[in-house]
């Protein structure tokens, strides 16, 4: 297909025909073994996960259509010609998206969050009351400030081993997940961004208002009567 200065080739086709391919055979086996746990689970529970089965069964049976079609179907070529299209937009307005680029968005996908770890004041003091008679003093404990919660240290790297489980899971190249799923979203998200500051945050706003008539003679007089400035539009339409 020919998509301005460029070509999506045969090959390109046949390598994101592959690689969806791979993906939806993995979320196939994935959603199949979800529902199984499900349908277990609701064994002599008076159906508590009926609706989370019937939930799952739909994404099943969605995915095992887009797998059936997919070698049918021109939705991913034209899935191919709208990333292109995309991409010579951006280029077109003087954006770009870089390797950098590409790796950030995989560490922002990938990076755990810190998780935020309660600490407990072990310094606070409790003092008995026994054999204590009226005439003595009782020590009462100030209270202290409590450190609230710290987050948990996490590698920087984290990430890291968080994608190789998923390539692993999928059974999927790196490259190729650059390729065809990353990639293609940064350069989405590049083109939503230029146009979001095209946009005008504020805008001439028009009141419109009528006098409705049962002739064009009448609404001719109205008119001539505004224009002489004798009289205003609110005062004609409250006659």
């Amino acid at each position: 297909a020919r998509v301005g200065s460029t070509t999506i080739t045969l090959g390109e086709l046949r390598d994101a025909a592959v690689y969806r391919a791979k993906v939806l055979d993995r979320q196939i086996a994935f959603t199949k073994e979800q529902l199984y746990d499900y349908q277990s689970q609701n064994v002599g529970t008076q159906d508590a996960y009926g609706f989370l089965i019937q939930y799952v069964q739909q994404q099943l049976q969605q995915l095992q259509s887009e797998r059936l079609q997919l070698g049918y179907s021109s939705a991913l070529l034209e899935e191919l010609i709208q990333d292109r299209l995309i991409r010579q937009e951006v280029t077109r307005r003087g954006g770009s998206v870089t390797t950098a680029d590409i790796d950030a968005e995989i560490r922002r996908q990938y990076q755990p969050t810190p998780e935020p770890t309660a600490t407990i004041d072990s310094t606070a003091a409790i003092t008995g009351t026994t054999g204590l008679t009226s005439t003595d003093t009782i020590a009462t404990a100030t209270p202290t400030q409590t450190p609230g919660p710290t987050a948990t240290p996490i590698p920087e790297d984290a990430w890291k081993a968080n994608l190789a489980q998923t390539l692993a899971a999928y059974e999927i190249a790196e490259a190729d997940f650059r390729r065809f799923t990353i990639e293609p979203s940064v350069w989405r998200t590049r083109l939503q961004d230029m146009l979001g500051a095209t946009v005008p945050t504020t805008a001439e706003q028009v009141r419109a208002r009528h006098i409705l008539v049962a002739t064009e003679d009448e609404a001719r007089d109205i008119v001539n009567v505004l224009s002489q400035g004798s009289t205003t539009f609110e005062e004609l339409a409250a006659a």
